[in-house]
C-alpha cells in the first residue's frame, strides 16, 4: 500500500472514533446496525429457547474452545522449542 492511502484509513479511523465519542458522550446512542437490531429483537421475542437445546451449545462451546486452547498450546510450544 501507498504511504497516501495508509494515512487516509488512518485518519478516516481517527475522525469515526472522534465521531462515536463525541456522540455517545451526549447521550445519542440512537444509531443501530443490522445486527445490533437482529440481537434486540431476538431479546425481546420472549423466545429463550429450551434447557436441552442450552445444554447442547454449551457442549458444542465447550469442544470448540478447548481445541482453540489445544492449538494455541500447542503453538506456543513450538514456538519457545525453536
Amino acid at each position: 500500500m501507498k504511504t497516501c492511502m495508509i494515512m487516509e484509513r488512518i485518519v478516516l479511523f481517527v475522525k469515526r472514533g472522534f465521531n462515536t465519542l463525541s456522540s455517545s458522550s451526549k447521550g445519542r446512542y440512537s444509531e443501530q446496525t443490522e445486527d445490533i437490531l437482529k440481537l434486540r429483537s431476538e431479546m425481546l421475542s420472549g423466545d429463550f429457547g429450551s434447557f436441552r437445546t442450552d445444554k447442547e451449545n454449551m457442549a458444542k462451546d465447550k469442544i470448540a474452545i478447548s481445541g482453540d486452547v489445544r492449538k494455541a498450546f500447542s503453538y506456543i510450544s513450538n514456538v519457545i522449542v525453536e
